[in-house]
């Protein structure tokens, strides 16, 4: 696990020989927030850890005060930073490094969080069963492929290569015949250019789909311009009801250049148009959407069949 994550680190410039980490605790770590080891206390290896369910002020103050070159917790709990840092305006220290970890990251996401924590914002990839495969770095708009460990395709429903479908990893680091093809349900889309395949887009397994009584769908994608054209949207999730209910519970910049019936009337139309058959809406104006019991939070939440 800190193999993989210290090839994320390594790629992004990070040297963990020397820099400082901070993340959130997990299962996975030994004695979390325990003393320096030998090496630790040379300088080396150096890494905190930071209760991500602490109240929001208790956790930027161990941030504030550790100075991590790389923070990474999950992006649900870093969001929750984020938002309380912008409703109350304390500041938050900025690591060279931090990565939103374990969900998709829109692009009003990316744009909070570079407002609040700085441009250098990892967007890495993986799943449980691999580890993370590409990353997306700073100030690029693909993921870039570890080509030496993995292949990441996108295929259709017949497995042939399309420009938007379902992800499949090939770990090549395992040295056991037949080589695995892993499959968890997340799709992307994928550009080429000038011969090369790039990944652009990832949507994760988590997000529903809005649903039709004849059994057609919309899926996250589609709906994805309206939120991230709108930047006076900071968090929001939709809940379908019913064939012909969602309710939207949203968080709403304070400085927003739209009122909030001119945001409720922004997406009601919008997403009407996208929809194939129009919906009614409900509104629920929030300060901070909270997580899934699993501690992530889905955008798309389907209550029908």
């Amino acid at each position: 696990m800190k193999a993989n994550w210290y090839r994320v680190m390594l790629c992004c410039g990070y040297n963990p020989l020397t820099g400082k980490t901070m993340s959130r605790i997990n299962m996975h770590d030994v004695n979390p927030g325990g003393r320096d080891t030998f090496l630790q206390k040379l300088g080396i290896f150096r890494h905190q850890f930071v209760d991500q369910y602490a109240p929001e002020e208790e956790v930027i103050d161990r941030i504030n005060a550790y100075e991590p070159d790389w923070l990474y917790m999950n992006k649900t709990e870093l969001m929750r930073l984020v938002l309380y840092a912008k409703r109350t305006g304390k500041k938050i220290f900025h690591p060279k490094f931090y990565d939103p970890i374990s969900e998709k990251v829109t692009e009003n996401d990316r744009a909070l969080f570079i407002e609040q924590l700085g441009p250098g914002i990892i967007d890495s990839y993986g799943t449980a069963e691999t580890g993370a495969c590409m990353l997306r770095l700073p100030g690029k708009d693909y993921y870039a492929v570890h080509n030496d460990s993995f292949v990441v395709n996108v295929i259709d429903e017949d497995g042939q290569l399309t420009r938007q479908g379902r992800v499949v990893i090939t770990p090549l680091y395992k040295t056991d015949l037949p080589l695995i093809n892993y499959e968890v349900g997340d799709r992307a889309i994928m550009r080429t250019w000038q011969g090369v395949h790039f990944i652009t887009e990832m949507e994760g397994r988590l997000n529903d789909y809005f649903r039709y009584e004849d059994g057609r769908v919309t899926s996250f994608f589609e709906v994805t311009p309206v939120i991230a054209h709108c930047p006076d949207i900071l968090q929001i999730r939709f809940i379908q009801k019913s064939w012909d209910l969602i309710h939207v519970q949203i968080v709403r910049d304070e400085n927003a250049g739209m009122t909030a019936p001119q945001l409720e009337e922004y997406i009601s139309g919008s997403l009407n148009q996208i929809f194939k058959k129009p919906f009614q809406f409900e509104f629920e104006w929030m300060k901070v959407i909270p997580p899934d019991p699993n501690g992530k939070l889905r955008m798309i939440v389907c209550e029908v069949a």
